[in-house]
Formats: C-alpha cells, sequence, structure tokens
C-alpha cells in the first residue's frame, strides 16, 4: 500500500440548508451559556457515516471505487432532526449534538459503508452507530453547568425538520480553515430514480 497522507479524512451525509440554519440558531443560543473549545461552523454541519482518519491513495482509491458501486444501488433514505442532546458527562458533556432519526436504509447504508471502509484497511470505530450533527465539542471549563435544563429552556422541543437524503460525501479534514470539511468526492445514492 502507498504511504498514508497527513490528512484524515471520513464518509458522511450532508445536511440540507435549513437544517444547517436551525442548527446555527440553536448554537447562537447556547453559545453564551456553554463554554466549548469548538462550534462547529454553519458550512460543516453534516452526519458521520465512518471516520476513517489518515489514509493512503490505495485504500481511498478502493473505497472510493466500492461507494459508487453501492451508491448506485442504494436508494435515498428518510432523517429527521428531533432536537438537541449530547455525548459524555451531564454537567459538562464532551459533545452537544443535533439528534437524527434515521429510516432502515440509513443504518443499512452505514453498515455497508463500514465494511467496506474496514476491508479497505481502516481501523474503524466499534461503538454502535448513533447518527447526529455535531453543534459543540471539547468542553473547555473546569465547573460544569447543569446542561440538560439549558437545552430544555432554550431549544424548542417541537422543532422537528425531515428531509431525503440523496448522497454520501467523502470529505477531507483541513485544520486552521473554515470551513474545515473540504468534499473530496460525492456518491448519489441512485436506485429507484
Amino acid at each position: 500500500m502507498n504511504k498514508q497522507t497527513g490528512s484524515h479524512y471520513f464518509i458522511a451525509f450532508p445536511v440540507p440548508l435549513n437544517v444547517r440554519k436551525l442548527l446555527y440558531e440553536w448554537a447562537n443560543l447556547l453559545k453564551n451559556d456553554l463554554d466549548y473549545r469548538y462550534w462547529t461552523d454553519i458550512e460543516d454541519y453534516h452526519i458521520t457515516c465512518v471516520f476513517l482518519g489518515g489514509s493512503s491513495q490505495d485504500q481511498l482509491t478502493a473505497v472510493k471505487t466500492k461507494l459508487n458501486h453501492l451508491t448506485k444501488n442504494s436508494k435515498p433514505f428518510d432523517c429527521q432532526l428531533k432536537g438537541v442532546d449530547m455525548f459524555g458527562r451531564k454537567d459538562r458533556p464532551r459533545v452537544i449534538y443535533g439528534d437524527i432519526k434515521g429510516d432502515e436504509h440509513l443504518f443499512a447504508l452505514q453498515q455497508a459503508v463500514h465494511q467496506i471502509c474496514s476491508d479497505a484497511g481502516f481501523e474503524l470505530d466499534k461503538r454502535p452507530y448513533h447518527p447526529h450533527i455535531t453543534i459543540a465539542k471539547r468542553w473547555g471549563a473546569q465547573h460544569g453547568v447543569s446542561i440538560k435544563e439549558l437545552l430544555s429552556e432554550k431549544i424548542s422541543a417541537d422543532q422537528e425538520i425531515k428531509w431525503t437524503n440523496h448522497e454520501l460525501v467523502l470529505y477531507q479534514v483541513v485544520l486552521n480553515q473554515t470551513p474545515r470539511y473540504q468534499p473530496i468526492e460525492r456518491f448519489e445514492l441512485k436506485k429507484g430514480e
């Protein structure tokens, strides 16, 4: 295999503009009360499918070829943004995210992509898949706050948005730049069209 590149890559489902705008509004409502080191830029919101990390050109080529075949035989699927939740400690969680409800096609496609990437030699996260859109991460303060109360106070629980996802995207992480996630290749879900 070729030598690994210095860049990191991931495969994700893009998020439509109306969803990104709502997430950005929520982030702005929370920023003054929560001490996170990183707030996701409005252009960088996405639903991660598989995080790859570093990659050789051979691995990327193998993954792209198999993703082309997979997506030609995969149909678009429905998603729903269901409010805000968190990963980690209740008083200072490591991540605040937009919670996603997806249909069975989302989970089947994620499993297929995970297998393709594993077969290409990537060391992948073994935790159960939980589709989400990161709003903020890396808690920065020594003290914690009552985040659940803050979320219920600032974010309306009845704001849900539904959409149909039609593509999968291979992104490259470009640090010290905004937006930091650059699309490398797009794969349209074509079955049934």
